[in-house]
């Protein structure tokens, strides 16, 4: 069942902000008092929801007596879209596909709905995320209209303990989506899930799991990828970042590059099911951005500082620290590249 989520007659904030936004979508100015009243609302409410798109990341312009306009054309997420673009064998894997013009976090979305139903091969996207989600606690930044935000569910009869790895072989997957989408060298993986172009970050993955031991379990996969950031974006994230529109030179056809990254997430887990990181090994480790580098791995006891020397069967860094190689699989510790 493929579904898109509709505005509804007695349209609230959210709604009204989206139907102001498929209006503003084509780049051209339009005049707040024709807005008003194609949305049945007054001047004074198309300021606040232009305030509140404002908020969230988009980039309107205003000229008294001019109207408003977006600072480029938009193209807004549609499930049936992504549909379309999917491979058959995607489409048939895939149980349910949502799209939200506001959500707290697409992973949030699915943990929740699972208490209740079956979100198994269920995935969801998002315009908007008010409390996006990136490691360790940390906030993913994702501008409206210039990021992907996106959520796989899926459900593995093997235990938690078996999905070791699993975020790093989701990397593989985006980034093989990435690649045939255009972007070529200069396209690297960090440990354990940043996608990095030219050692800024475009992308990440959180890997959600809930379950046993003995399984099976649940495991919602987060995927956020940078398409066109804001200055103010820029600002807020604290670290050096990339995004598509810079390293293609063009704003990338957003549902296009949705249906990519979800065709490849699929494939991920479907192999992983059978092999397990292993089948991924390889192919992250031609793609390893820091094998060779300084690095310092935070733990929650402290920090430590060594030399990378790629990941393990498991998906598990390797750190040459004083002659003595040591493992650290991934978990509550992050990973700073030093001099």
């Amino acid at each position: 069942m493929i579904s898109q989520a509709q505005v509804a007659p007695d349209a609230s904030r959210a709604d009204r902000r989206q139907q102001l936004l498929d209006c503003l979508a084509d780049g051209a100015r339009h005049s707040g008092a024709v807005l008003a009243r194609d949305l049945g609302i007054s001047r004074t409410a198309v300021w606040q929801h232009i305030k509140a798109l404002r908020a969230a990341g988009a980039e309107v312009f205003s000229k008294r007596g001019g109207g408003y306009r977006l600072d480029e054309p938009l193209d807004l997420l549609d499930a049936g879209t992504i549909r379309k673009e999917l491979s058959a064998e995607a489409r048939a894997r895939l149980q349910a596909l949502d799209v939200y013009f506001e959500t707290d976090s697409t992973n949030e979305r699915l943990l929740q709905r699972a208490a209740t139903d079956d979100v198994h091969a269920h995935a969801c996207l998002a315009e908007i995320q008010t409390a996006g989600r990136g490691r360790r606690g940390r906030t993913w930044i994702a501008p409206l209209g210039g990021a992907l935000a996106m959520s796989l569910a899926w459900r593995f009869q093997s235990g938690i303990e078996a999905l070791r790895g699993l975020s790093l072989a989701v990397g593989v997957g985006v980034h093989r989506a990435l690649e045939a989408c255009g972007v070529g060298r200069g396209l690297t993986l960090k440990w354990p899930n940043d996608i990095l172009w030219q050692g800024r970050k475009l992308g990440g993955v959180l890997v959600e799991v809930r379950g046993e031991s003995c399984g099976p379990a649940l495991a919602v996969i987060g995927v956020g990828i940078n398409v066109a950031l804001t200055a103010t974006a820029r600002r807020s994230i604290g670290q050096p970042v990339a995004d598509l529109r810079a390293v293609l030179g063009r704003r990338p056809p957003r549902n296009m590059l949705a249906a990519a990254v979800l065709r490849e997430v699929l494939a991920v887990v479907r192999m992983f099911e059978r092999h397990g990181f292993a089948a991924f090994a390889q192919h992250w480790r031609r793609r390893d951005g820091i094998r060779g580098r300084r690095v310092g791995v935070v733990l929650p006891s402290g920090r430590v500082s060594g030399r990378a020397e790629g990941v393990d069967a498991d998906g598990a860094l390797l750190l040459s620290v004083h002659g003595s190689l040591r493992r650290y699989p991934a978990g509550e510790l992050s990973v700073r590249l030093t001099r």
